[in-house]
């Protein structure tokens, strides 16, 4: 059970005799809350459950009781109130087989440090999940849930996840819960081992918090004119905030939005639910002038050279402020490459082309009309036949190198290789306009 941990790891906690007897294993499904706003959730959550009433009792110990990811993985993340005009998923990371969770607050707990209950979650699975379909057409709706559906589309994505696919996945997230570690048990051999392990796991897992208002006070000194002198809708502070958000993506401190694809642990039952939702589209697809291939985005690192990742302006993953009313979001990404190509200073060239690449949603053309396309889009209804090449030679931001989502992203995207046989849903509010990064 504990092979999944690094060598050392494994030898400290075996060593310890709170880790010798039969450790529990907690069992959610996809979406399931593990902590929410600070708070332990045992699998089923239920006070007349004695299997749970045992977890929680031993969990208690802290806010949030140290745990090993031992299958499938956990996304710690921000709970923003839902609005579907407001779509804000914010995964702070994903912790995948092996990775532990809760140092802080045991750390905090050993050493004597005051706790207070964290803000962040912990869910089974990746509940920040975008999916490129047409999901505001009520006959797919109905194909995938029947009559007595219980999602629309001004719900977050991943509840239509788990509403498709609960009752046909076996796909799980298993924890084990470690018990609590007391000063006595550290003063041991493998206790004082186990205690060095920790602290490195807590130091890494901190690396990016530690200088942060250092680096922020430096970035604001020398994007402050620029910043205060830009005449976008969004406003200095908001500016700025994205602008450092971009560079953490870049860095690879912060996850980006990428394709299901490219993860070997998909982060939750989603082949099966994009098998389901292939289905429902091959069923409606006298609804659509195109058969539609289905593509979910979640959040992944951009760990090294060629990894691709996306930020929307429509549906933004930062942290902190909410974004200002805005007249049209295809404004934005124009207003940024003119901003950001004013800066001269030599870190600035890491958010200039080709590592980062501003998009507009594609103009909507005849051959894509369809009921139910209503989600968050600002594509033009009715605009005339175009070829790319004349989509590309009519958009209206050509000279600060605004590219059309399609253009852009269909390569990256695309489960397959593009052909003329996968068409990809442009209609996403994700896709209204953004950010393409590329390390």
């Amino acid at each position: 059970m504990l092979g999944v941990c690094s060598a050392e790891m494994q030898s400290a906690l075996r060593g310890l005799p709170c880790c010798e007897s039969k450790l529990p294993i907690l069992e959610y499904r996809y979406g399931d809350a593990i902590v929410e706003s600070g708070e332990f959730h045992p699998p089923c959550d239920s006070r007349h459950c004695p299997d749970c009433n045992k977890v929680a009792s031993l969990a208690k110990y802290a806010s949030i009781p140290l745990s090993l990811v031992l299958d499938g993985c956990a996304e710690i993340f921000l709970d923003y109130p839902w609005h579907f005009q407001d779509g804000r998923r914010t995964p702070l990371g994903v912790l995948g087989k092996g990775e532990l969770y809760g140092v802080f607050e045991v750390l905090d707990l050993l050493l004597g440090i005051p706790q207070s209950a964290p803000l962040w979650n912990v869910c089974a699975g990746v509940r920040s999940v975008w999916v490129m379909a047409p999901l505001g057409n009520a006959n797919v709706l109905r194909t995938l849930l029947g009559d007595g559906r219980i999602w629309d589309d001004h719900s977050p994505h991943w509840q239509l996840v788990q509403a498709v696919t609960a009752k046909r996945t076996a796909w799980k997230t298993r924890i084990v819960l470690l018990p609590q570690i007391t000063e006595e048990l550290l003063l041991s051999g493998n206790g004082r081992v186990f205690f060095r392990n920790l602290l490195q796991v807590g130091w890494k897992q901190s690396a990016a918090l530690r200088h942060v208002a250092v680096e922020d006070a430096r970035l604001h000194e020398r994007l402050k004119d620029q910043l205060r002198n830009a005449s976008s809708q969004l406003g200095e502070l908001y500016q700025f905030v994205t602008i450092k958000h971009w560079m953490n993506i870049l860095k690879g401190d912060t996850p980006a939005f990428q394709p299901m694809h490219r993860f070997t642990e998909e982060g939750g039952p989603f082949s099966e639910f994009a098998e389901q939702l292939s289905n429902a589209l091959v069923e409606n697809a006298t609804k659509f002038a195109v058969q539609y291939t289905p593509v979910l985005l979640r959040p992944g690192y951009l760990k090294q050279e060629g990894d691709t990742g996306y930020y929307s302006f429509r549906c933004p993953s930062l942290l902190g402020p909410k974004m200002p009313a805005v007249k049209t979001y295809s404004q934005l990404p124009s207003d940024f490459a003119v901003m950001i190509g004013k800066i001269k200073d030599e870190w600035a060239s890491k958010l200039k082309p080709p590592t980062l690449k501003y998009f507009v949603q594609p103009p909507k053309l005849p051959t894509e009309t369809g009921p139910g396309e209503r989600n968050g889009s600002e594509r033009s209804q009715g605009a005339p036949a175009a070829t790319q090449e004349q989509k590309r030679k009519e958009s209206p931001f050509e000279h600060v190198g605004v590219y059309y989502a399609d253009d852009l992203a269909e390569r990256d995207l695309a489960p397959t290789a593009p052909n003329e046989n996968v068409h990809l849903y442009w209609g996403s509010p994700f896709f209204v306009s953004g950010v393409r990064f590329s390390r």
